[in-house]
């Protein structure tokens, strides 16, 4: 495994640094071979829907969300990984895995239909992340249909933004 200063060398030398796959299982090594690609560094939602679409051997689903990271505690990061046929998540970016939050699940045709609208490797649903984020920062809860944490965030948005405005107006009195 690369040290970070090892790998900001590499990404500052080349413009990328490979990321490390000698922890992952053969099949999943395998799909990386016969998708004909090399898992790179802060590349996660790439790597992820590149193995899932670019080989049929292994069925792989896509999966993004949100994660811990290992060094600063309650630090959350949007990433992306795959999952297996029996279920076991497989990070091809990050050695450990962090500890997932929250995330969902995609099909070869989700991962797709996202290619043709956006002709690029990024997340499918950034807004849902987005609003993950949020929920977080603020504590509320997000276990509940991306319609029902839409709502939740958005009434708490418009709550802090109501008592930014009170407080604003309260200094402009006070002034």
């Amino acid at each position: 495994m690369f040290s970070p200063s090892e790998m900001l060398r590499k990404y500052n030398k080349n413009g990328w640094c490979a990321a490390e796959t000698k922890h992952l299982p053969s099949h999943v090594k395998e799909g990386i071979r016969l998708a004909g690609f090399r898992p790179l560094m802060k590349q996660c939602f790439g790597n992820s829907q590149k193995i899932c679409v670019l080989q049929r051997k292994h069925s792989f689903t896509y999966c993004e969300g949100i994660v811990e990271s290992d060094s600063i505690k309650g630090y959350y990061l949007d990433h992306a990984w795959i999952m297996d046929v029996d279920g076991f998540h497989y990070d091809l970016t990050l050695n450990p895995a962090p500890k997932v939050i929250a995330h969902k699940e995609y099909t070869v045709e989700d991962i797709n239909n996202n290619l043709r609208k956006t002709n690029l490797w990024c997340p499918i649903n950034q807004i849902w992340l987005n609003y993950v984020q949020f929920a977080l920062n603020f504590d509320i809860d997000f276990n509940c249909s991306e319609e029902e944490l839409i709502k939740k965030v958005d009434k708490h948005r418009n709550d802090l933004y109501e008592e930014m405005e009170r407080v604003r107006i309260e200094q402009e009195k006070n002034n």
